[in-house]
């Protein structure tokens, strides 16, 4: 679905990165004040780089068995612009797509964002909950690390006791 006129830039799984993408993604930074028109050819790098990341991170969630249902979307959407969803019900697609024609892009495109993003989260969240310790590892190690060891120490003169001990020709073989 995408036109021949545009320029691919990378490829991941099924998903391409192509200028109008990566000029969406520039043009919505500068919009938002994150990025001056100065810098953009300088940036221009690491916004390709940053979407190939995300695609191919979202790409590794899927493999993993992992998806976004049609009601995680429109919640998202929900969230992300209240204004089309007056008194709790949706205000239509007309404004829906007038809405994204104002940030230069389709609904297709936007949902797929919005999966997209979803699946990060969800990524995400797995991997921070991988770095959960359990309360009884946390107390063992220190308790581990709280206990004390006794130690008694004796002082002897080693000259002393060389003197007092006479060992026999046998006990000498022995040893």
């Amino acid at each position: 679905s995408y036109g021949t006129n545009e320029q691919i830039l990378a490829e991941v799984g099924d998903e391409v990165v192509t200028q109008r993408t990566v000029a969406q993604v520039i043009q919505a930074q500068m919009r938002n004040q994150q990025m001056a028109p100065q810098v953009v050819e300088m940036m221009l790098p690491q916004v390709v780089n940053q979407i190939v990341g995300e695609l191919a991170t979202a790409y590794e969630a899927k493999r993993l068995g992992l998806s976004v249902t049609d009601q995680e979307i429109v919640q998202t959407i929900q969230t992300l612009m209240p204004h089309l969803f007056q008194g709790g019900e949706f205000t239509g697609r007309e404004a829906y797509q007038a809405t994204l024609a104002q940030m230069n892009s389709t609904i297709p495109e936007f949902e797929r964002k919005v999966r997209q993003n979803i699946l990060l989260e969800k990524l995400q969240r797995i991997a921070f909950d991988g770095i959960v310790i359990p309360p009884a590892e946390v107390d063992a190690e220190l308790k581990k690390k709280s206990e004390k060891v006794q130690l008694s120490v004796v002082k002897f003169d080693a000259e002393e006791i060389k003197k007092t001990l006479k060992p026999s020709v046998d006990e000498l073989k022995a040893f």
